[in-house]
């Protein structure tokens, strides 16, 4: 599956959680997606929907993500972010895109 395609997939299965899961899956999601930006995208959002899978099957057997992952939702989160490859090439073309709106910048504030 594509990006995308993950994320449309996660977007629709999360339309299923209980709200108290609903709250916990969500702070999970925004947390792996802010600390994996320079992580393999497409690996994060598999992992997220495997972790969204596992909720609603414990979802199912009468399980809050609380009861079936812990109390802390982070310490969830960090675990899956160290599972995550560090993706080189988007990083550096991050980082070369910054150094080059800086020169450009910086050389047009001298005038």
């Amino acid at each position: 599956m594509k990006e995308k395609e993950l994320i449309e997939t996660n977007a629709v299965l999360q339309e299923s959680l209980t709200k108290e899961n609903e709250k916990y899956y969500g702070n999970l999601l925004i947390y792996i997606r802010i600390m994996a930006f320079f992580r393999d995208v497409k690996k994060s959002e598999e992992l997220l929907l495997e972790v969204l899978r596992d909720i609603l099957d414990a979802q199912e057997q009468g399980l809050s993500a609380e009861e079936y992952f812990g109390e802390n939702p982070k310490k969830v989160a960090d675990d899956i972010i160290k599972q995550l490859p560090i993706n080189l090439l988007d990083t550096v073309k991050i980082i070369l895109i910054a150094l080059a709106s800086y020169s450009i910048f910086g050389s047009v504030a001298k005038f």
